[in-house]
């Protein structure tokens, strides 16, 4: 079957070449992607919890080392190496999180690697170097736990909203799921890439969450973390979107969301190809036996060990319904197509109110960019708090300075009343601008409200912010 912008699928199992549409090869990084999971976990890296002292050297020593050294390829430390791969696998996340931070999406150069005590030669060494011309205080490899001063017990273990941690200890199996003996074929693993670009083709239509085989789990991870621009690039020309990848949801009980979903994809591969979804060898082998949690384990004295059962992988995709599940970055788009931030040539603040209003936009200022802010953006909510922190502070003078000149007692009830209306508003709208989505019930102020797409402000919500917005409502309409 032809569809549009060039992609092609057969409806049968072979007879078409999908490696041709992807920038990278998968079957060649799938081993390499492998090989590093391999050693990873020989290390114990995995195998550990990883703590907020790791999250500390990844967010706030690693990454501005990679923007400041973007053309250099560096070889990270283990525990950073593990933080940075699975901080990749949600590409939403870590896009709006690098963006946001540094303007760019930093790369991986290359990837699939991570250096030892016994490395010093080449990109390793290079990449010690320039860590301790940057960080002269800070050791390059994790210290023990009994060596380390309190440097990070006062970082978030949120990154833009999105918790990293939480991520580390869902990838620490997926190896076990990648190890059967099928993953060293050459035909099983390009038959996964043909697989794969018959996942992605589903996407385009698809109203529900997709979950793909573990076959084809492998070449999807591997596709994100060989180039993310590459990636989003390969998805926009294939089918048309960029295609985020959430590995959250791991409750395999009968009739709960992963289960279910699975069966749906399994029946629309069918009914669009004409073969059956499970492959031998490419599913679910249950969960990882005790031997797999050493770091003395390998994957070949274990082949044939777990079962291969109906099931797939617990990575999905969210629906396209068009409802806004993420939040958009600057750079980007929104969940129905339009640039999630326009800038403006303007002085900010009084010149700010001589602009047109635009609806779904927050007209202000967020770091050194502005213009309009989408809804659908974190950038936006910042704002707007921000502005209710600002009529709160001048509230609070008001009230002082009316019992400084002996107001009346009702004017103070008044303005204390009103005060308090703000503080509540405002915690309602910190609640919404930390939450993961741009939409849903969040908060208890009735007053604000989803309408299962995006979140609507009455027009209450600008005069409270000082009126310089995009809109009196979502809708543009006055209430």
């Amino acid at each position: 079957m032809d569809n549009t912008n060039g992609f092609t699928v057969s409806p049968k199992a072979s007879g078409f070449d999908a490696t041709s549409h992807f920038t990278c090869d998968l079957v060649k990084n799938s081993f390499k992607h492998k090989y590093f999971l391999k050693k990873i976990h020989e290390l114990g890296v995995s195998l550990q919890e990883t703590d907020l002292e790791s999250l500390r050297r990844y967010k706030q020593l690693w990454l501005p080392l990679v923007h400041s050294h973007d053309a250099v390829e560096l070889v990270p430390p283990p525990d950073i190496a593990w933080m940075w791969h699975c901080h990749r696998l949600a590409p939403l996340d870590y896009e709006r999180f690098v963006v946001e931070e540094f303007g760019v999406i930093l790369e991986a150069n290359p990837p699939f690697v991570l250096q030892t005590d016994e490395e010093c030669q080449g990109q390793a060494y290079v990449t010690r170097k320039l860590w301790e011309e940057t960080h002269p205080k800070e050791s390059f490899f994790l210290s023990p736990v009994s060596n380390r001063s309190e440097t990070s017990p006062s970082v978030s273990r949120l990154l833009a909203g999105f918790d990293l941690l939480a991520s580390t200890q869902r990838q620490a199996t997926f190896l076990w799921q990648v190890s059967g003996e099928r993953f060293e074929d050459l035909d099983f693993l390009n038959e996964g890439v043909e697989n794969y670009y018959r996942f992605l083709n589903l996407k385009r239509n698809a109203k529900h969450i997709l979950v793909p085989t573990y076959q084809i789990d492998l070449m999807w991870h591997t596709h994100i973390l060989s180039s993310l621009s590459l990636y989003n690039h390969d998805c926009k020309a294939l089918i048309g979107s960029t295609f985020h990848h959430d590995d959250s949801f791991n409750d395999r009980t009968a009739g709960g969301i992963l289960d279910v979903s699975y069966r749906a994809t399994k029946e629309i591969w069918r009914r669009e190809y004409g073969i059956d979804y499970v492959v031998e060898g490419g599913m679910y082998r249950g969960e990882p036996p005790e031997a797999y949690f050493s770091e003395k384990w390998t994957a070949t004295e274990m082949h044939g060990i777990g079962n291969v059962l109906e099931m797939g992988a617990s990575s999905t995709s969210p629906p396209n319904t068009g409802q806004s599940t993420r939040w958009a970055t600057v750079f980007g788009l929104t969940s129905d197509g339009k640039p999630a931030f326009i800038a403006v040539d303007t002085q900010y603040r009084s010149q700010l109110r001589e602009k047109d209003r635009m609806d779904d936009y927050v007209l202000g200022k967020h770091g050194t960019s502005v213009g309009y802010f989408h809804l659908e953006t974190r950038q936006a909510h910042y704002i707007l708090c921000q502005r209710l922190s600002n009529r709160i502070t001048r509230l609070e003078n008001d009230v002082a300075c009316t019992k400084c000149c002996c107001g009346s007692k009702q004017s103070v009830e008044k303005l204390e009343k009103q005060m308090e209306d703000y503080r509540t508003l405002l915690k309602n709208m910190e609640a919404r601008r930390d939450a993961p989505m741009p939409s849903g019930k969040v908060g208890t102020d009735p007053r604000l409200y989803s309408d299962g797409f995006i979140w609507v402000y009455p027009a209450f919500m600008w005069d409270s912010c000082g009126g310089a917005c995009g809109s009196n409502a979502v809708t543009g309409k006055e209430d």
